[in-house]
């Protein structure tokens, strides 16, 4: 590409095929920096409080014809203005016979001739929405020797009205007022009051400069609307001549203006625009700076500090960090030129603007920071709270479960063994299956289908236990271990449990008092989430209640209408007590922090349970929630590893897991037990369907088609499981291998290419596709029945329309909630990776507009039900849809298929978490794709470790909690208290934390024999969790709990996990977190009040 040169002129009008060709190009390039799609909690009550939240959307990508005073070039780029009164800047290199421009374009007016100026105005006029006839007449009228532009057309339009004869003032002003309220005048407008955020807004922000705009067009809008009509005449005119003084102060556009000009290195901190503009998630990067050409403009201090925390950040989201050390962090401030000096001083700028802060040897985001730390303060919340008290008999509901398994199971192969002369295959026997919703608990617990005694998982039921008694339970597994299986039968029993007695209280208040009212439905109080839509729609199948992903509950609570201290009103979720996250190893640091928030703060929240599997690759973005909290809960037996599969088909599956975890911990690599290895030197064999886990070698003579020739050969013979691509999934590390593979399965399953002969995408009937964004997108079937309702209701509000006019105002504002709530219900939320099959593409023509087509596909799941009917553009323009027989390892993460085929690559960052993430991901069937040695390089490589406070913090929190549960049980008398017994030493509304009983008080009256065996370890638990653990004040003790490791899983943990138990406090009273020394070294380790003073948003 050549080099880049400086173009100056304006965009000619699209012709018909240009527009069409624009409309329909799908832009299949990512935005150069990914924004966060949701908002925390202070940004929320920000936004509530009237600051303003603008969606990032960068132009789309599109080919235009750019006239220069010389000549017309064809450029693609991203033009946010496109109307040919525009003086567009940009820089270009040419690219064959087009140039494609570099950046973003800066807008001014352009200076217009005579002859010109008529042409342009007379567009102009018609793109505000001005009458033809009206504009034909104003041209004519327009003397010979006037010259006329976009500077002084309001000048010329009210001369214009002076001489009219026939209502000259009515049409003056309704011309004036249609310009002022379009998008066209009042960007004019803007580019004459505010030169400098026409010309630099558009690079300095790109996806919110049109949003800027148009957001200051609303609020003027909006002001006017409060004025009398008298004002309004008056505001006309200021609008020709510039608005008063007073409303410039007022104005977003006026200040970002005068911030331009003098402080414009503000606008590189979301924090400072936050906390002074109101302006949510304004941020610039400090590319940006040096693109305009201001970075060089500004003061030194404030240039290091850009730089300083756009490394920051970038180091964060890079490596999942949620802070940088002071040593790592001067390294790299000295690899950009930046002396330590001048790092300091930076760094010490930015704390006390508030942007960053600092903990001893530790600098963090202040986001980030403030993330982790009230992370430990919702749990500290939970914690300390009244518990809720589930007294349940986990042995006998779990042992009921296993009971009508054994019944469903039996039943079924009676089926089988009736059809099997059919010659008919059935599916695997899930060993534990899922209750059904409908199933009654009290029956099920008096059934006596078999005698014989049941034999539970010992890992299940003490996880039961902790999730009967513990307010934060974190519950680690791999997949198959039962962990979903546990929290639906527990808490479909405690609820059935709760229900039960509320319907007793009633009919003993109704026998009372004579109420036969029925209560209305019962809220929801154990709420269900995972990261993914995917994860959701496997929690909800697994288990007996609706899962939501995260991103649903907090969309729920952003779109909920507030009472004005903030408060959500009717909130569908404030209800809950109970918070399980599936795929924990998923969540960020920002997503836990929010919904933690929102449910201590505006929900009944009592219990939360978080699962997942801790060799699993972390979250994306910055932190490690999972890792943290297992390791900092284990210590008081709030956490567990449950380590017994419950698939027969998984098992060999799931030993190799262990393994490849166990080879990643101890840095070594021994060959994995594979039953069958096809060596693709040799004759390519087909492996026989029996078996399991298959490694798939490519040839020792590497050439460039080897991985297309190894997957050719898997889909054409076909492979056992690949035959269906509803129940197989290709993974793969590298993006450029999942295009290859996407490319052949296409060819393979659809007879078509992913791409069409002009390079754009192609999606027809057949193909397998998934989002890649969250986003809203329209049912157009549920559409149609919201307006057939619609009409209903019109005709209904005419018929019962009030007579005065306080009631018809008061009809109008219900009238606009429904109009919003019809329009909320009409769209449906698909989530980012979430899968679906083509069902029909058709085009449709819309009425009463000729040559007006739109593009529909039908969009249905694995099982073949619709999802939804949607607008293929929109479809791509909210979550852009793309091909999914392939997806990459992070992408399918959270995800399982019968059979996976997971494609090991070159990728020199793969480690052992990458390869065990993906094989965990079958469950009846794995291909390993790999060369010779490739799987030993992955396993073999350097896992980073993620460094974040969340595991100090949460230590810290036990201690002082512990401490607070000493104070109480120092000044209770020991008649009162007596001997130490499980439970005695909580109070009525304290929390559980030391007490943790086991099975509720219902039935701690006669100990289980688990329990007494747990007893007779006294002495090896004291070894691991008392005081020789803590009382060591070494630097290697201080760097365990503040730099978590999240590969590290140790084997002395493991081995323990057998005798832990929940049971009795007794043995919780021996930790060392209770002695003198330990409180000391902790206060020193984690100290209470962080070194800077946060500052409030105003």
């Amino acid at each position: 590409m050549a080099p880049p040169h400086t173009l100056v002129g304006y965009i000619l009008p699209d012709k018909e095929e240009d527009r069409v060709r624009n409309e329909d190009s799908e832009s299949e390039d990512e935005e150069e920096e990914r924004q966060p799609e949701f908002l925390d909690m202070k940004e929320m009550d920000s936004v509530s409080c009237g600051g303003f939240m603008l969606q990032s959307s960068v132009p789309p990508l599109t080919e235009v014809d750019f006239m220069t005073s010389k000549q017309k070039y064809r450029i693609q780029g991203r033009f946010a203005l496109r109307d040919p009164w525009w003086e567009i800047s940009c820089s270009a290199s040419r690219l064959n016979s087009k140039f494609v421009m570099k950046g973003y374009p800066s807008y001014s007016l352009r200076i217009l001739r005579q002859e010109e100026g008529r042409s342009i105005v007379s567009l102009f006029l018609k793109a505000c929405g001005v009458d033809s006839d009206f504009v034909t007449r104003f041209m004519q009228w327009l003397p010979v020797d006037r010259h006329v532009d976009l500077t002084n057309v309001e000048e010329a339009l009210n001369d214009f009205g002076n001489q009219s004869k026939e209502n000259g003032e009515q049409v003056e002003s309704d011309v004036l007022h249609r310009i002022s309220k379009s998008d066209a005048g009042f960007y004019v407008r803007a580019a004459r009051m505010y030169p400098h955020v026409m010309r630099y807004m558009p690079t300095l922000l790109p996806g919110k400069f049109l949003k800027l705009l148009n957001k200051e067009k609303e609020v003027e809008i909006q002001k006017r609307s409060e004025n009398t009509e008298d004002t309004l005449d008056t505001q006309e005119t200021a609008d020709v001549q510039g608005l008063p003084e007073k409303q410039k102060d007022e104005s977003i556009l006026a200040k970002l203006e005068n911030l331009i000009k003098t402080t414009v290195w503000k606008l590189g901190f979301g924090y400072i625009m936050w906390k002074e503009f109101q302006l949510v998630r304004c941020e610039t990067r400090v590319e940006a700076f040096r693109d305009c050409k201001l970075f060089s403009t500004i003061p030194r201090l404030q240039r290091d500090a850009l730089v300083l925390y756009d490394d920051l950040k970038n180091f964060c989201r890079q490596k999942g960090h949620t802070y940088i050390d002071r040593e790592n962090l001067q390294e790299s401030m000295r690899s950009c030129g930046i002396p330590e000096v001048n790092t300091w001083e930076a760094v010490n700028f930015l704390r006390n603007q508030g942007v960053l802060k600092v903990d001893k040897q530790k600098i963090a985001l202040r986001n980030l920071y403030k993330y982790e730390t009230e992370i430990v303060e919702c749990l500290s919340t939970v914690a300390m709270a009244e518990p809720w008290k589930i007294d349940l008999d986990v042995k006998e509901v779990l042992s009921s479960a296993q009971r009508m398994r054994m019944r469903a199971k039996a039943e079924l192969e009676k089926e089988q063994s009736s059809s099997a002369q059919n010659g008919e295959e059935h599916a695997p026997l899930e060993p534990l299956p899922v209750l059904d919703s409908s199933l009654d608990f009290d029956d099920s617990f008096d059934e006596e289908f078999d005698p014989t005694p049941v034999e539970l998982d010992p890992d299940q039921v003490r996880a039961a236990e902790m999730m009967c008694a513990n307010p934060v339970t974190v519950i680690s597994g791999k997949g198959g271990c039962g962990k979903t299986t546990v929290v639906s039968l527990i808490f479909k029993a405690a609820v059935a449990q709760q229900e039960s007695k509320k319907e007793k209280e009633l009919e003993i208040n109704s026998s009372c008092e004579g109420n036969k009212e029925n209560g209305a439905q019962s809220p929801q109080e154990v709420l269900l989430t995972a990261p993914t839509g995917r994860a959701a729609s496997l929690l909800t199948k697994r288990t007996s209640f609706t899962a939501y992903t995260m991103h649903q509950v907090l969309w729920s609570f952003m779109s909920t209408k507030k009472s004005p201290s903030g408060e959500p009103m009717n909130w569908m979720f404030a209800k809950v007590r109970v918070l399980v996250v599936d795929e924990g190893s998923l969540v960020c640091v920002q997503i836990l922090h929010s919904l933690l928030s929102m449910l201590t703060k505006y929900a009944k929240l009592q219990k939360f349970i978080l699962l997942g599997d801790i060799r699993q690759l972390p979250s994306i973005d910055p932190g490690n929630t999972l890792n943290d909290l297992f390791e900092s809960l284990q210590r008081v037996r709030w956490a567990i590893e449950m380590r017994t599969n419950h698939r027969a088909e998984s098992e060999l599956i799931v030993r190799n897991a262990g393994l490849i975890a166990d080879m990643g911990l101890k840095k070594t690599y021994y060959d994995l037990d594979f039953d069958e290895v096809v060596d693709l030197s040799e004759t390519f064999r087909v492996p026989s369907p029996d078996k399991r886990f298959i490694l798939i070698l490519l040839p020792r003579e590497e050439n460039d088609d080897d991985l297309q020739m190894a997957i050719k050969q898997l889909l054409q013979r076909p492979a056992p499981g690949l035959k269906d691509d509803r129940s197989s999934q290709f993974v793969a590390f590298m993006r450029r291998d999942c295009d290859l593979i996407n490319e052949l399965c296409c060819k393979h399953y659809s007879d078509h290419t992913t791409k069409d002969c002009k390079k754009k995408l192609n999606f027809q009937v057949g193909d397998k596709v998934c989002c890649t964004k969250n986003g809203y997108v329209t049912d157009i079937d549920k559409e149609k029945e919201i307006k057939d309702m619609e009409k209903d209701t019109k005709e209904m509000q005419k018929k019962e329309q009030a007579k005065d006019t306080a009631q018809t105002q008061e009809n109008e504002q219900v009238k606009d909630t429904t109009e919003t709530q019809k329009n909320k219900q009409a769209k449906t939320r698909l989530c980012n990776g979430q899968i679906f099959f083509i069902k029909e593409d058709r085009t449709v023509e819309d009425a009463g507009k000729r040559g007006s087509k739109r593009r529909q596909l039908l969009l249905a799941d694995e099982t073949g039900e619709v999802v939804l009917k949607a607008d293929y553009r929109e479809l791509q323009r909210e979550c852009k849809l793309r091909h999914a027989w392939a997806r990459t390892i992070h992408t399918f993460q959270g995800s399982e298929e019968k059979t996976v085929v997971y494609v090991v690559g070159n990728g020199i960052c793969q480690t052992w978490k990458h390869v065990y993430t993906a094989v965990t991901r079958g469950q009846q069937r794995v291909y390993v794709v790999a060369k010779i040695g490739g799987l030993e390089r992955a396993i073999r490589g350097h896992v980073i470790k993620r460094s974040t406070r969340l595991a100090g913090l949460l230590t810290d929190m036990i201690g002082k909690l512990k401490q607070t549960r000493d104070d109480l049980y120092t000044q209770t008398s020991q008649s009162y208290l007596g001997t130490p017994k499980r439970g005695s030493s909580i109070l009525p509304g304290q929390s559980t934390l030391w007490s943790s009983p086991g099975p509720s008080q219902a039935f701690c009256s006669t100990k289980s024999k688990y329990a007494e065996q747990v007893c007779t370890h006294n002495t090896a638990e004291d070894m691991i969790y008392g005081n020789n653990t803590f009382q060591s004040g070494s630097p290697s003790v201080s760097k365990r709990h503040n730099k978590s490791d999240n590969c590290d899983t140790p084997t002395k943990q493991q081995k323990t996990a057998a005798v832990e138990s929940p049971l009795g406090c007794s043995q919780l009273e021996r930790l060392s977190l209770a002695s003198s020394t330990p409180k000391a070294h902790a206060r020193k380790l984690f100290p209470g009040a962080p070194q800077i003073t946060e500052d409030q948003p105003q």
